[in-house]
């Protein structure tokens, strides 16, 4: 692996760095169609990797960038979703990135049936890694329940707020990451008695509050496959969603339980798992939690996963070559 550092966050810290920059700009200008190609930092950049596949993640500003230039420059590209909200009807860049040559990468059936539908666009599907805990699911008795996400309008940390407030004899556990500092000052300060913040773990310590919670609560409008459900899934914790069921993890492989947005229900649901914290044999929640992990195992062991992106690399590099 190799790190090529962006000369245009080198340059723009000073007047003196942005006018070289500038000319620097001037200087691999290049055109198509008559419009200015070469006018984006990070082209110069793309140039020095001369790479044989170049890959970018979800549909953006940076990755719409991208795909043009390997489309001038006959350069194979391919794009991973990022999740669902790549494929929304307002996305302001699907149009771009999907318009231009290029392999898809869906992480679930949905969204490659999206791409079909909606873009005539043939795709692949790639379920994402995780490692799983040589152990298998971990059987101890747990202590809260689990909230994990941003601070944003996406992940809606305010309904966890609400839920928490119908089900006061339930201690919940948030790590909310600031991203919109409103949401995350309003949502602290509405918060019950019963919910405690950490603002930021270390990756290597998030096992830790996976393993200690009755369950993984998200209150996200959208998602494409978050990563909690699978760090959930990979501890044996069952997880109690809102709206969000991706490929069906939930509702058709019983990791889990879908409540159509009801926080009453969740509520209900909330206060269940959380009086079979003991974790004895049988409760629903432990067996939840074991079929949340045979799921992951069986579909999202990182070994796999990176043994299918392999071969969809070479196939795409052969084709394009």
């Amino acid at each position: 692996m190799r790190f090529l550092r962006d000369s245009a966050c080198v340059f723009e810290r000073s007047l003196v760095g942005r006018l070289r920059w500038r000319l620097l700009q001037a200087v691999r200008r290049g055109r198509i169609e008559g419009v200015p190609l070469l006018l984006e930092p990070d082209y110069h950049i793309w140039d020095q990797a001369d790479a044989d596949i170049y890959l970018a993640f979800g549909a953006t500003n940076y990755s719409a960038r991208l795909a043009r230039w390997c489309a001038v420059r006959n350069k194979p590209f391919i794009l991973m979703q990022g999740g669902d909200m790549d494929l929304a009807p307002k996305e302001p860049f699907a149009e771009r990135v999907y318009g231009l040559p290029g392999l898809s990468v869906a992480q679930t059936p949905f969204q490659q049936e999206e791409l079909l539908k909606r873009f005539h666009r043939s795709s692949e599907v790639l379920q994402n890694p995780i490692a799983i805990p040589a152990g298998g699911p971990y059987l101890e008795p747990r202590k809260f329940a689990l909230w994990v996400g941003k601070s944003d309008r996406i992940k809606c940390p305010e309904r966890m707020v609400d839920l928490a407030r119908l089900s006061p004899d339930v201690p919940v556990v948030m790590v909310m990451n600031r991203a919109d500092g409103m949401v995350f000052d309003a949502v602290k300060a509405q918060a019950p008695a019963n919910v405690s913040f950490v603002d930021a773990v270390a990756p290597e310590e998030m096992q830790t509050y996976y393993r200690d919670a009755c369950v993984l609560v998200s209150t996200s409008i959208t998602e494409g496959f978050p990563n909690s459900f699978l760090e959930a899934g990979a501890n044996g914790t069952p997880i109690l969603s809102l709206d969000v069921d991706p490929a069906g993890m939930l509702t058709d492989h019983g990791a889990g339980v879908v409540t159509g947005g009801s926080l009453e229900r969740a509520s209900g649901l909330l206060q269940q798992l959380w009086a079979e914290r003991g974790w004895e044999p049988g409760c629903s929640a432990r067996v939840m939690g074991e079929r949340g992990f045979r799921y992951v195992e069986e579909r999202h062991a990182q070994d796999r996963v990176f043994e299918r992106f392999e071969r969809i690399l070479l196939s795409f590099s052969n084709r394009s070559g």
